[in-house]
């Protein structure tokens, strides 16, 4: 049996596993388009060398096929290290390392990463462009409410994404959800009182220091994003915005393709009185 030659992992193999990790899984596509490597031949030589020595794993998937269907997460040789880079506990850095997603979770967790390679790579558009983003695990928000009886009630906010926008100057944040219409209109509704009650806390100038945030929601048919939309009231403290994944592909996601209650034209993300101010 060949023992792989040791290997000397650089900065930008590290930051490679940090982001497996936080994504769960990824493509060669993805990695290249996130400016891991400079060019397929490179990539490859690169990922087979950390599968040779247990830092990355893959496997194929024949639901998922995008330039190559082979799919990347990390191998358990990187736990230790990825738990102490991300901060994250041993244990849970174990199960990502050896759980195998399911078809839906997988299609779920790939086009999320698809949607983060989107806003990131678009560059500046008209003044706009997004810097930060933060992966389900990432912005996750487990809190406690101080209730009159003086007890303490548990909260959890389970975005998909959370991304930071810059225009002109200004951020703001932006949660994403990835819709793929297997999810209870009576499970969504709950989703959608759970930002309610974030804003309504004051949690997210909290931990973000910024005054408000907006939700994203990308859905499958024109259908679900009309029962999706009319299970927000009015008058809720959060901007909630939809569209399809079918409208996402045809132009940038920064563009004129947001629906909102109450407003019957598609609206672009930022408005160009905000951009030009």
């Amino acid at each position: 049996m060949n023992t792989p030659n040791r290997l000397i992992l650089t900065k930008r193999d590290r930051e490679l596993l940090t982001e497996l990790f936080w994504n769960r899984a990824m493509t060669r596509n993805h990695l290249l388009r996130l400016g891991f490597f400079p060019s397929v031949s490179r990539c490859n030589t690169r990922l087979r060398q950390l599968i040779a020595h247990g830092l990355v794993r893959s496997h194929e998937s024949l639901l998922y096929a995008h330039g190559s269907n082979r799919v990347f997460g990390i191998g358990t040789g990187a736990t230790s290290l990825v738990s102490e880079a991300c901060e994250a506990a041993l244990n849970e850095v174990r199960r990502v390392a050896s759980d195998a997603l399911s078809p839906l979770s997988l299609e779920h967790t790939l086009r999320l990463v698809d949607l983060k390679v989107a806003f990131l790579t678009t560059g500046e558009y008209a003044g706009i462009n997004v810097e930060t983003w933060l992966a389900e695990a990432q912005c996750r928000h487990q809190y406690s409410v101080r209730q009159r009886d003086g007890s303490w009630r548990e909260h959890i906010l389970k975005p998909d994404a959370l991304g930071f926008l810059h225009v002109s100057g200004r951020e703001h944040g932006l949660f994403l959800e990835l819709d793929l219409g297997n999810v209870s209109q009576e499970k969504f509704a709950a989703k959608i009182a759970s930002y309610e009650r974030y804003a309504e806390h004051g949690m997210f100038e909290r931990t973000y220091e910024l005054p408000s945030f907006q939700v994203l929601t990308l859905t499958t048919s024109e259908t679900r994003l009309r029962n999706l939309m009319a299970l927000v009231k009015s008058g809720s403290p959060v901007r909630f915005r939809f569209t399809t994944h079918e409208e996402a592909r045809k132009a940038t996601l920064f563009g004129a393709m947001w629906r909102e209650p109450n407003i019957p034209e598609p609206q672009p993300l930022v408005a160009d009185s905000e951009v030009r101010s």
